[in-house]
């Protein structure tokens, strides 16, 4: 017994126009629910997709049960032959017929280390490494103060060199 599910969407059309099933018994056959058979329908006639005409619909005849074939009249009419490249299928079939629902992505620092670090700044210059590798900070974000410090203490932080040593520290408020 072949399988439907690893068919592609156009190929399960095929099979589906020439066999004539029921909805329920598409749906069984497939393993989909009556909205994913609505979406596809939908994606067919808007030409997402097409009816695959290279595949024989009979060898997936006992997926759908006991299926009354339905008589078609055959016409001959005289075309022209057209010959077109065979296109390469991919081997994966299609999940579902909708689009995966994207998941919002978490931006931003996650704890409060830098606000604790700003927090602990005081008026008196201290190796700003020193300072940095305690509190857990870089030295980016201690030079990037007007940027990270949320605290609200008044006094402007400051990463400069005092005594040829990178320091830093908060500038005295005078009233």
């Amino acid at each position: 017994m072949a399988k439907l599910n690893e068919l592609s969407w156009g190929e399960r059309f095929a099979v589906i126009a020439k066999l004539n099933p029921t909805d329920e018994q598409i749906q069984a056959a497939l393993g989909i629910d009556a909205d994913e058979l609505a979406m596809a329908r939908e994606l067919l006639s808007k030409g997402t997709f097409a009816i695959d005409q290279t595949i024989n619909p009979d060898l997936y005849a006992d997926a759908f049960g006991t299926v009354a074939v339905a008589k078609t009249e055959e016409v001959e009419v005289t075309t022209k032959k057209v010959t077109t490249a065979k296109r390469v299928r991919n081997v994966a079939p299609p999940a579902t017929a909708t689009k995966p629902v994207k998941v919002a992505k978490k931006r931003g620092r996650k704890g409060t280390k830098i606000a604790l670090a700003f927090a602990a700044i005081d008026t008196t210059p201290v190796a700003a490494e020193v300072f940095a590798s305690q509190h857990g900070v870089s030295l980016n974000v201690l030079r990037q103060a007007k940027r990270f410090d949320q605290t609200g203490i008044a006094g402007r932080v400051h990463v400069k060199k005092v005594n040829n040593v990178l320091s830093v520290y908060r500038e005295a408020v005078t009233k």
